[in-house]
């Protein structure tokens, strides 16, 4: 994937949310961590093109925290990054250290079950508690020393081409004598 996330500058946090709810608590997060992640609204380029630099931001974090109520999973860009984040076979018995869930105002059994039951049945923190949210970060940085991307490349690569094929709109096509794009209005109209 070509992307302004490069090695040089990939983050080892990849922080997923819904601007439209959780961003304050998104900035809280990123001011708490420092420099080790990565949000949307600071290291994408304002105008580019964005699904497949987010992409490689996600896989080649080593941790992302998910911060899940019911608007997330209303945007097909949260879900995408869930999706890719989710994208390692998960190992029966072994903690998902690569996956920090919190838990949105009034956040129930309905955003826990768009999860996964590995994840459901576990005790997360809340969008205001950013030392605990804080503490599960450092316990996965110390436990996953592989990049999501290294944990499973084969199955990862294919959930990336999926969710990138979901996500970036193909340019119109003409229909048989049907223009893809609409002819100029005539002058008259224009007025």
């Amino acid at each position: 994937i070509n992307g302004v996330v490069t090695a040089a500058t990939a983050k080892s946090v990849f922080i997923s949310y819904a601007r439209a709810t959780a961003e304050p608590h998104a900035k809280a997060l990123v001011a708490a961590l420092g420099g080790r992640a990565f949000l949307d609204t600071i290291h994408l380029l304002d105008g580019e093109p964005f699904p497949a630099p987010l992409a490689d931001a996600v896989l080649d974090a080593r941790v992302v925290v998910i911060l899940a109520d019911s608007t997330y999973f209303r945007s097909r860009f949260c879900r995408a990054e869930c999706l890719l984040a989710l994208s390692p076979r998960p190992t029966p018995g072994r903690d998902p250290a690569h996956l920090v869930i919190v838990l949105g105002p009034g956040a129930g059994a309905d955003v826990l079950d768009d999860l996964g039951h590995h994840l459901a049945e576990r005790n997360w923190p809340h969008f205001d508690e950013t030392a605990r949210i804080v503490n599960l970060v450092e316990k996965g940085l110390a436990a996953a020393q592989q990049s999501i991307r290294e944990i499973d490349p084969e199955r990862t690569a294919r959930v990336c081409k999926h969710v990138l094929d979901g996500l970036i709109l193909p340019l119109p096509q003409p229909l048989g004598n049907i223009p893809a794009f609409a002819p100029r209005l005539p002058i008259s109209l224009l007025d």
